[in-house]
């Protein structure tokens, strides 16, 4: 790192460890040869074409298990889906895949057809930082959504209200903009989509269709999916909500109105392009404008597992994920998972001590991340985590009292609390 900005040196590592899911050695020398400003262009330029085949599309194709065996499937998917996030080389459209899973927060165990989900989960990762419209438009109809909130259920005789709900509520506008009538409005003109169980596509079916015209949020003639999709896309809160959103994931408390407001004019200026609102958030982020936040149990794990270079069982994954709180594909609730401050809960430092111990324990004893944590003296350790001021000194104190403990041996007990320590913990 000779001869490079340090502010830049230490802005890479941020970008890394906040929205990169950690540091994989080697990164940060290939990214301080690079520059910041290339990796920052890099990062939030879209792949072009779209990014090559992540972990979701061939789950999508195979059988749809039962029982145990859909258990197990699951199990094997969520490591696959942390394993993509681990190896991408575009780690910031992981970042935003993850983000995008949380904003629509479809869960597995209310959609029939695992395959449904797996799918649901490509479509987030194929639009991750393309155009929201685009994004918004797939996800309305995708069988996995159509399941999740009832679409094939609604018909013009009897329309089904919790999509049209939640599409201005939670996808696009927030509370306020919206009121029952438009909530009416909307299920109207939402009706007549089914899934084909035999094919697993879905279909729009007009006699289940009222074609009636609707007036929603101000705009009349509304009465299909992209003439709904359009009225929310449309209205001036859509770019000011989703552009707060953004801002919250990536700079962490809550922005204040003037920077969610210039980010919305951004987002709103490229046509509700997401790339350009992410990196116009990252701008801000660079220049200071962050609240450090505890990376959620999924982020961390995939830190944890990308600095040590360890693996984890897939069972174990997913019961400390569980005990964490936040186990990808199962969000608990239609408004996604809790909020950050959760991380720093009693139970969340507990799962991250077990995640942490079985991925260290499964090191060998020869590993170069686990001599660096015998030795006495963590600066290597640190630098390797991009923690470029070094562990905290109560930190240091902690793993120095527990080598006199334990010996030289006891360099994955120190690696353990070293990954749990909360300078790694909070970014």
């Amino acid at each position: 790192m000779r001869g490079h900005n340090q502010s830049d040196t230490a802005k890479l590592a941020w970008l890394g460890r906040r929205v990169g899911f950690g540091l994989a050695p080697g990164d940060m020398a290939r990214r301080t040869e690079v520059g910041l400003a290339a990796v920052v262009q890099q990062w939030t330029t879209p792949a072009d074409p779209p990014a090559p085949e992540g972990p979701f599309r061939s789950i999508a194709a195979t059988r749809d298990p039962r029982g145990s065996n859909r258990t197990t499937a699951n199990r094997v998917m969520v490591a696959d889906w942390l394993d993509y996030y681990r190896t991408t080389e575009r780690p910031l459209d992981g970042f935003m895949h993850l983000f995008w899973h949380d904003h629509f927060a479809v869960s597995n165990v209310f959609v029939p057809v695992f395959g449904y989900v797996a799918r649901h989960l490509e479509v987030l990762r194929v639009h991750a930082m393309g155009n929201y419209g685009d994004l918004l438009r797939a996800v309305s109809t995708d069988p996995a959504m159509l399941h999740f909130l009832d679409g094939v259920t609604s018909t013009g005789a009897a329309p089904n209200e919790n999509f049209a709900r939640e599409l201005m509520e939670l996808y696009s506008l927030g509370l306020g903009p919206f009121d029952e009538a438009d909530v009416v409005a909307a299920a109207t003109a939402l009706t007549g989509w089914v899934v084909n169980r035999g094919t697993g596509q879905s279909r729009f079916n007009p006699a289940r269709h009222d074609p009636t015209p609707q007036t929603l949020v101000g705009v009349e003639g509304v009465n299909d999916v992209d003439s709904v999709i359009d009225a929310v896309l449309n209205h001036p809160a859509c770019p000011v909500y989703i552009a707060g959103k953004v801002a919250r994931a990536i700079l962490g408390g809550e922005p204040d109105a003037a920077t969610v407001a210039d980010l919305a004019a951004v987002f709103a200026d490229n046509d509700l392009e997401i790339a350009p609102l992410v990196r116009a958030t990252l701008e801000i982020a660079l220049e200071g404008g962050v609240t450090p936040e505890p990376l959620g149990p999924a982020a961390w794990v995939v830190t944890a597992l990308k600095v040590t270079g360890g693996t984890i069982d897939p069972a174990r994954l997913i019961t400390g994920l569980r005990a964490g709180g936040q186990v990808p594909g199962t969000p608990p609730n239609v408004g996604g998972y809790p909020p950050p401050a959760a991380w720093l809960s009693a139970s969340a430092h507990a799962s991250r001590l077990r995640l942490a111990s079985f991925i260290v324990g499964g090191l060998d004893a020869a590993a170069d991340v686990v001599a660096e944590a015998a030795s006495g003296e963590f600066a290597a350790l640190a630098v390797r985590f991009g923690l470029l001021g070094g562990f905290a000194p109560s930190t240091q104190a902690a793993m120095r009292d527990l080598l006199a403990d334990v010996g030289p041996q006891g360099g994955r007990a120190v690696l353990v609390l070293a990954l749990t320590a909360p300078e790694v913990v909070v970014v």
